[in-house]
């Protein structure tokens, strides 16, 4: 048998013998034979892919996909992504982000084994908010909370250190999501919110407050802006000069403002007879002082202005000082803490009168005032914002009687007048006050209502009768008269 084999294969052609052998040999895996051509097998590396931010912050929780092949990884918290057993290949590495939008990046992979790649996004900067604030409302400037909040896509919610309050009145106000600033300077405040992430970008908010001098647990707030316009059931009351001529007051206007500390009450009237038609434009303006609690009258100015067709204007200017100033009310807070006070002072009055024919005449006169105040009961007044707790106080000044009805954070809610000995003139029997909340304090809004003035009529004072013509005397009385009536 061997002899056989032998010989055949001295028969055949060395060729023929090396392409068997070659052929054998690479059936049984010894050796490996690829053309130009070919499209085998592609080496397989591990690649390490970073991510970090324009800072150098690593971003972690970035998702990670490839184009070709599909792979998907995570990133760690060192921003970290391992892809293992990939060809090598040129790749489009996509990253995407909760809150951004998708990053591709063109990546080479070549044939070292193992090879680090670093990506680069961009950061964002955190978002941050301001909570229970109300644009252009005044505030009391007493202990008063701002909330907000700051997150980052990178960082989460931005911890206490990593947001600041500021004013562009007081400057820094403190740190945190929730901070109470004790005082804040009366004004118009624009208050800045900042939040810093990890990677110091910032942003900020901003809001527009007015800030008032005065408590919003006060019973006689004074706040800076704030308006009060009242409502009357009977508009008409009636007068009857000297001369005997019957006048019918018909009450266009009126509210009270507060203007830096100064409080301003504004009437206006129509004031007709058959002989005439007239209109009364009646301001009377108090400066006041808040002090330790206290409320006082420093100044008074007052103005009258007559205007009849074809006449020209009539003008008061009375201009009154007091020496010293006098308290108005004592302890805002709790008045009902001492239930009567009296003080006297000097009232020191500047009288200017313009005429259209006679010109302008002034006289000044001085005299001494005695005010008594008498704090009565808490009583439960009901309104249409609901009932109310209010302290009542009686102001006497000689035979003016004066009462108010006071409510916290809102101040006079129903009052009371009479003038001259006669029976009361004017009486709020209802209420239609508006109020806001500001973290649970009531305070009163920059608008609001109160109700009805009653006038009884006609009104006969014991002060006299007043001439029809609109003589210094006579618009001395008005001046008497209409005072009563403010709402102050």
């Amino acid at each position: 048998m061997e002899s056989a084999i032998y010989f055949w294969c001295k028969r055949m052609n060395n060729f023929k013998v090396i392409y068997l052998v070659c052929l054998l040999a690479f059936s049984t895996g010894f050796i490996s034979c690829e053309s130009k051509n070919s499209t085998g097998p592609k080496d397989i590396v591990t690649v390490n892919v970073f991510v970090e931010d324009d800072t150098g912050k690593p971003i972690s929780g970035a998702h990670i996909t490839t184009s070709p092949g599909e792979y998907e990884v995570v990133t760690d918290l060192e921003g970290k992504a391992v892809f293992g057993n990939i060809p090598v290949d040129k790749y489009m590495f996509y990253i995407t982000r909760t809150g951004y939008d998708m990053i591709s990046h063109a990546v080479k992979i070549d044939n070292n084994d193992l090879q680090d790649i670093i990506l680069v996004v961009d950061s964002h900067p955190p978002v941050v908010k301001i909570f229970f604030l109300q644009p252009d409302k005044f505030i009391s400037r007493y202990n008063y909370r701002f909330t907000g909040e700051g997150t980052d896509s990178e960082d989460g919610i931005l911890p206490d250190s990593s947001l600041v309050w500021y004013s562009n009145i007081d400057g820094e106000l403190g740190n945190g999501k929730d901070i109470l600033v004790e005082l804040l300077t009366p004004g118009n405040h624009t208050i800045t919110f900042e939040g810093v992430d990890s990677s110091q970008k910032k942003n900020t908010t901003t809001i527009n407050i007015s800030v008032g001098d005065y408590y919003s647990n006060s019973f006689f707030p004074n706040p800076d802006g704030a308006e009060w316009q009242y409502q009357h059931e009977d508009e008409i009351f009636n007068t009857v000069s000297e001369e005997g001529v019957s006048e019918a007051w018909e009450l266009s206007r009126i509210n009270v403002i507060v203007e830096d500390n100064t409080r301003i009450s504004r009437m206006d009237y129509k004031v007709r007879s058959s002989k005439y038609i007239k209109e009364y434009h009646y301001t009377i303006s108090d400066e006041l002082e808040m002090e330790d609690g206290n409320v006082y009258v420093k100044k008074t100015t007052e103005k009258l202005q007559v205007i009849q067709e074809g006449w020209g204007d009539d003008t008061v200017n009375i201009e009154t000082t007091y020496d010293p100033r006098y308290i108005l009310l004592k302890n805002e807070i709790n008045p009902g803490d001492e239930n009567y006070y009296s003080n006297t002072v000097r009232a020191n009055v500047k009288w200017v009168y313009n005429d259209p024919i006679h010109g302008q005449l002034e006289f000044p006169e001085s005299f001494n005032v005695t005010t008594e105040i008498n704090i009565g009961d808490m009583v439960t007044i009901n309104t249409d914002i609901g009932k109310l707790d209010c302290i009542q106080v009686t102001i006497t000044e000689g035979a003016s009687v004066r009462k108010w009805w006071l409510a916290s954070g809102i101040g006079i809610i129903m009052l009371q007048h009479n003038a001259f000995d006669s029976p009361p003139l004017a009486s709020i029997n209802k209420t239609n006050l508006s109020n806001s909340n500001v973290t649970g304090a009531k305070i009163a809004s920059s608008t609001k209502s109160a109700a009805g003035y009653a006038f009884y009529e006609p009104l006969q004072s014991n002060a006299g009768s007043m001439s029809a013509g609109d003589s210094p005397e006579r618009l001395k009385k008005i001046c008497e008269m209409l005072r009563m009536l403010a709402p102050r």
